[in-house]
């Protein structure tokens, strides 16, 4: 069989145009491979998150609670061990409460979570913190059912130097 003209390039830009397909998917796949394409909609447009890990966590951190006048200090060891202080201040005393951090870790959705060792009920059982970078946004809980308290984690070092700024 013996094509026309008309038919031979109508053959020729339709393998060209194929060709120029197939090239583009290519291409997009690269790049959303490259650039961690996850389950967004555009998801060639948003590189993946820097993922901490646990030395980059580890450390000092100065707490805030949002509601109540408490002060918290986390201190996350390398061991994957800490401490969470309470600096309580109530209407009649105030006291200092420390609580043992059993064990730490940090996923890859940059979600640390302490677990406690609670010696009695009203103590705290687990918190979750969603790591920011320079702060640690907290829920720190009582079990399932218990309380719960909302805290803002900041380094200590970074606190203390603008509180230097401040007082200058």
């Amino acid at each position: 069989m013996k094509l026309t003209g008309d038919v031979r390039r109508l053959v020729l830009v339709t393998m060209n145009i194929r060709r120029h397909i197939i090239t583009v998917l290519v291409v997009v796949s690269l790049i959303a491979t490259a650039y961690g394409c996850r389950t967004r909609p555009i998801c060639i447009l948003h590189g993946v998150p820097h993922t901490f890990s646990a030395a980059e966590v580890a450390g000092l951190w100065m707490g805030f609670s949002p509601i109540h006048t408490d002060l918290y200090r986390l201190e996350l060891q390398s061991d994957s061990k800490g401490i969470l202080t309470q600096a309580y201040t109530s209407m009649t005393n105030q006291q200092t409460l420390r609580f043992e951090i059993s064990r730490w870790d940090i996923a890859t959705n940059n979600v640390l979570t302490c677990s406690f060792t609670p010696h009695d009920l009203h103590e705290p059982v687990i918190m979750t913190c969603e790591v920011k970078g320079d702060r640690l946004e907290a829920l720190l809980r009582n079990g399932e059912d218990g309380w719960k308290e909302n805290i803002v984690f900041w380094r200590e070092r970074d606190l203390d130097e603008k509180l230097r700024v401040i007082r200058q």
